[in-house]
C-alpha cells in the first residue's frame, strides 16, 4: 500500500520557541476585544516554522456555526505580493464569507468587513508573509495598506499577528502605530549544531519525525544516532521547514522501493531530489550522504550548512 507523504505535515514538534510563542499568542487571544488592540509580529528564515505556529493557533480556534450564524474567532490569511487595500479586503471578507461575490468599494468593503469580524466574534486577525508590505525593489513600505489594517482592528478590537521573514522589522519601523503597538517579538530560530541546547532540540525534532514514519512501518536508519542527527542538520541547514521537505522525499522514496531497507545511496538520492527545489545547489558538490562525510563540525561544513539555510526558501 503506498503511504502518501503528507502524513509528515500532521506531526507537530514544538520545540521550545514553538510553544513559547504559542502560549504568548493564546495568552492575548484570551485577553482580545482590547480597547487598543496589540500587534504581535512572529519572525525567522524560510522554514523555521512560522506558518505551522500561526496555523496551530488557528486550528485551536476554528469556526463554528450556531442558531446565529457563524463564529470565527481567528481569521487567518497570507498577504499577496504588492498588497492593496482591496486585494487584502478580499482575501479576508473570503474567509469570513466565501459565497459573497459582489463588488465593493474600498469603503463599502471596509464597513462589511468590520460588521462582519464583530458579528462573527473575531478576536484575532493572522497576517502571514507580511514581508509582501516591504517593497524590495523601491525599499518602501504599503503604508497606505497598513494604515488601513490600523483602523481596521481598531474598529473591531482585535488582535493582530504578523508572521514573516526578518524584514517585516522594516514595516514595522516605518510605521509608528505598528512600532508602538507591536510587542516583543516572537522569534523561531534556525537551529546551530555548535550550541548543546539548540542542538539537542534539533535532535529532539528529529526523532519526531522518525518516530511517526517508523510508525508508517517504514524500513529506515535511527536518526537519533550521532551519525543521521548529523547528516540530517547538513542537509536541513538547521530548519525545521527544510527537514520536513527533506523527508517527503524519503517517504516517496520508500513507497518506490516498496519494503527495502534505505541507506545512506537512498538518502543521497532523495538529497539531490530535495535539492533542486532550489533554483541552484546551495553548494555545488556538498552531499550530506556521502560515505565518507566525518561526524564533525567544521568551517568547510558550516559555510555548506549556512548556504542550505540561505538558500531559495521552499513552501513551509
Amino acid at each position: 500500500m503506498t503511504i502518501p507523504f503528507s502524513f509528515l505535515h500532521d506531526v507537530l514538534v514544538p520545540h521550545q520557541a514553538f510553544k513559547n510563542g504559542l502560549d504568548r499568542i493564546e495568552y492575548f487571544f484570551n485577553c482580545a476585544p482590547m480597547p487598543e488592540p496589540e500587534i504581535l509580529a512572529v519572525l525567522g528564515p524560510s522554514g523555521s516554522g512560522k506558518s505551522r505556529l500561526i496555523e496551530t493557533v488557528s486550528l485551536n480556534h476554528g469556526s463554528v456555526s450556531t442558531d446565529d450564524g457563524k463564529d470565527i474567532p481567528v481569521i487567518r490569511v497570507s498577504v499577496p505580493s504588492k498588497p492593496t487595500i482591496k486585494g487584502l479586503g478580499d482575501l479576508i471578507l473570503k474567509e469570513i464569507d466565501p459565497d459573497d461575490t459582489r463588488r465593493y468599494t474600498e469603503n463599502e468593503m471596509t464597513r462589511r468587513i468590520q460588521v462582519l469580524m464583530k458579528e462573527c466574534g473575531t478576536k484575532m486577525l493572522m497576517l502571514d508573509e507580511f514581508q509582501h508590505f516591504f517593497d524590495r525593489t523601491k525599499k518602501t513600505v504599503w503604508t497606505y495598506v497598513t494604515d488601513w489594517l490600523k483602523v481596521l482592528i481598531d474598529a473591531v478590537g482585535c488582535i493582530l499577528v504578523i508572521s514573516g521573514l526578518p524584514e517585516c522589522t522594516t514595516v514595522i519601523k516605518r510605521c509608528p502605530q505598528f512600532r508602538r503597538r507591536c510587542r516583543q517579538k516572537i522569534l523561531l530560530p534556525q537551529f546551530t549544531w555548535l550550541d548543546a541546547e539548540q542542538q539537542g532540540e534539533f535532535r529532539a525534532v528529529v526523532t519526531c519525525f522518525w518516530k511517526a514514519m517508523v510508525a508508517k512501518k517504514l524500513l529506515i536508519p535511527d536518526f537519533r544516532e550521532d551519525e543521521w542527527a548529523f547528516r540530517l542538520f547538513c542537509a536541513s541547514g538547521g530548519l525545521i521547514g527544510y527537514v520536513k521537505k527533506f523527508l517527503t522525499e524519503i517517504v516517496i522514496e520508500a513507497g518506490i522501493q516498496k519494503g527495502v531497507a534505505l541507506q545512506l545511496d537512498n538518502f543521497s538520492d532523495a538529497y539531490k531530489r530535495f535539492a533542486i527545489t532550489f533554483e541552484d545547489l546551495p553548494v555545488p558538490g556538498f552531499d550530506p550522504f556521502q560515505p565518507d562525510l566525518k561526524v564533525e563540525w567544521t568551517d568547510a561544513i558550516a559555510k555548506c550548512v549556512n548556504a542550505v539555510g540561505a538558500a531559495i526558501p521552499v513552501e513551509q
